[in-house]
């Protein structure tokens, strides 16, 4: 196709074709180096959007050094994986039919699109976490009134909440505790292909 292309931009004229084939062949190296430097680097990746994943909420789980396991939306977990693993257990992702009992996928699904008390994930012992979207009304107003979570954190995009007696629920409120409202628009977040680590159980 580029030869066929050549050809049609400077018909019969060699010395054009080889001079336009040696620009062609110099961007194609320069974008090889390009990329080797960001291979060296650590920094291939994909890009996320700030205004569709929790870019915030994850920056304050690291800097709080919370651990635990967390019960969160369906479109997140492998993002939440790849920027919290291994202090983080998310409870779904995108292996959900070849990792997680089905048992457990059908709470989770049901949980965030049909919220209620009874879903027994809201009682399980072993969960220490809950993220919902901020804009998710009706499961925030249904954890408002349950006594077995108590809000943490929240920002735009999501709002998180530890189980009532967990030590995160004993913490003084500080600036990464408070609600973030400065998200930056419309500025990609990496996410670093390096960093993906699986769930180990």
């Amino acid at each position: 196709h580029v030869e066929n292309f050549i050809k049609g931009i400077t018909p019969g004229k060699k010395f054009f074709q080889g001079m336009t084939y040696g620009i062609v062949f110099l961007i194609v190296i320069a974008c090889a180096v390009a990329f080797g430097k960001q291979l060296q680097a650590g920094e291939t990746g994909i890009y996320v959007d700030s205004k569709s994943y929790p870019l915030q909420f994850v920056d304050y789980l690291r800097r709080s050094g919370l651990r635990g396991n967390m019960i969160n939306p369906f479109n997140w977990g492998e993002f939440l994986i790849a920027q919290t693993y291994p202090a983080i257990r998310v409870s779904i992702d995108g292996r959900y039919e070849t990792v997680y009992p089905k048992d457990v996928v059908d709470r989770n699904i049901a949980l965030y699109k049909y919220p209620s008390a009874d879903n027994p994930l809201l009682h399980s012992p072993n969960a220490d976490f809950i993220v919902i979207e901020t804009g998710d009304n009706k499961l925030k107003t249904l954890l408002a009134k349950t006594a077995h979570w108590t809000l943490i954190y929240s920002d735009p995009i999501a709002t998180f909440y530890a189980k009532t007696g967990h030590p995160a629920t004993r913490r003084t409120a500080g600036p990464e505790m408070a609600s973030i409202q400065n998200i930056p628009k419309n500025v990609p977040f990496r996410l670093h292909t390096s960093l993906i680590e699986y769930l180990q159980d």
